[in-house]
């Protein structure tokens, strides 16, 4: 890791609670509001001078804020975000990292490569892209890197739901259940940390594991109890996200790509 620790800017939201608990540090942890393992409380977009000066004594940005579902205004605030983090970064001469999603494939068939256009088919993947589109564009040469980041265990709705019954779970025509791009949450900060040791970054990566694993598959490696109904139309089979590039960054190997290594990875996180 670098001298100065990272700044996460939203860092109370699922992922950045799982991140941290993973051990994703040093790290000056970001929130609107005052809980516990939060440094600094500010609204980044309220409050510009209180986002610049945390960012003066942090060796980079990571932006996990904005919200994953609500309204076509809430969503809007990916973009506004990723400026505000954008504008610090350069104001203190240090990189940006921006959370982005897989979700702006859309349904893309095949392996997803970060130069293929994005195809968002719905209003979070839109917003993603709007936000890559935004921020790029503001970067004008400042070392700014948009994360794709493919499903993460226990931060995605099917094992971090937090429900205790049995659940439902779309089964496809071809009587499968969806394949995503997984990746575990002691895996995205072991990959994180090694991108901020790399000398430069892409503008766009890929982050997850090599594969796909069907969500029965890891429900059933978890023990948990699932019944299957039939996938509506707007289903995607599959999202598989090409990590050719990534794995040119840091060694992918060392980290288990299978259902039973993403679950053991998430049931290692304290609770």
């Amino acid at each position: 890791m670098p001298d100065k620790p990272l700044l996460i800017l939203g860092g109370t939201g699922r992922l950045g609670r799982l991140l941290a608990k993973a051990g994703l540090g040093p790290a000056i942890w970001q929130g609107r509001h005052a809980a516990q393992g939060v440094d600094c409380v500010f609204d980044p977009l309220d409050e510009p001078g209180a986002l610049e000066s945390a960012a003066r004594r942090a060796s980079a940005i990571l932006c996990l804020a904005g919200s994953v579902r609500g309204t076509v205004e809430d969503l809007s605030l990916h973009a506004a975000l990723a400026l505000a983090a954008v504008r610090a970064g350069q104001a203190a001469a240090i990189p940006v990292l921006l959370a982005s999603s897989a979700a702006v494939y859309g349904g893309r068939a095949g392996p997803c490569g970060e130069s293929h256009t994005p195809s968002p088919a719905g209003a979070y993947g839109h917003a993603k892209a709007a936000m890559e589109r935004a921020a790029l564009v503001a970067a004008n040469g400042h070392p700014v890197t948009v994360l794709r980041i493919g499903n993460v265990v226990g931060a995605d709705a099917l094992l971090g739901g937090g429900g205790n019954g049995t659940i439902t779970l779309d089964i496809l025509p071809d009587g499968r259940a969806p394949r995503r791009s997984w990746i575990g949450p002691r895996a995205l900060a072991g990959v994180i940390g090694d991108l901020l040791r790399a000398p430069s970054l892409p503008e766009v990566l890929n982050v997850a594991l090599p594969g796909v694993v069907g969500m029965d598959t890891l429900l059933d490696a978890a023990g948990i109890a699932w019944h299957g109904v039939p996938a509506p139309g707007s289903v995607v089979a599959e999202v598989r996200l090409d990590v050719t590039r990534l794995g040119r960054l840091l060694d992918l190997g060392r980290f288990g790509p299978v259902a039973a290594d993403l679950v053991e990875d998430w049931r290692s996180i304290p609770a």
